[in-house]
């Protein structure tokens, strides 16, 4: 993070993962390194098809909602930081989940990639109260 905040002027985020043992404490780390806002969550580590590669990779999707939101929550409360919520969301209301938590973006990934509508829908669903 620091090399990077050395040689751009842009705003930098960091993405933390869900297996961290104190999420809070790395997004001060991110934050003190020049991190203007951290990314919560990355995938977790899970046994997949054992026909894909070596049979692990990044377990995403609904899974994750829960997780994310409560890194979400944590961060917010206890490093005032913003936070890009992202895991699970599929829907408006799992949308407004990490709002409520203190997000102050959400990112949308596995559902869109089942179907590219899902975030223009929710996006329109918020707008629209």
């Amino acid at each position: 993070m620091r090399a990077c905040r050395e040689v751009s002027t842009r705003p930098l985020t960091v993405k933390l993962s869900p297996v961290l043992p104190d999420i809070p404490a790395m997004a001060r780390v991110a934050r003190d390194a020049g991190a203007e806002a951290v990314t919560l969550v990355n995938t977790m580590p899970g046994l997949l098809d054992r026909r894909l590669g070596n049979g692990s990779g990044g377990l995403s999707g609904p899974a994750l909602l829960p997780i994310g939101v409560l890194a979400t929550r944590r961060v917010r409360e206890q490093v005032g930081m913003p936070v890009i919520g992202v895991g699970g969301v599929r829907t408006t209301a799992d949308a407004r989940e990490y709002l409520a938590a203190g997000a102050a973006l959400v990112a949308i990934g596995t559902a869109a990639l089942a179907d590219p509508r899902v975030p223009a829908r929710i996006a329109q669903e918020l707008m629209d109260g």
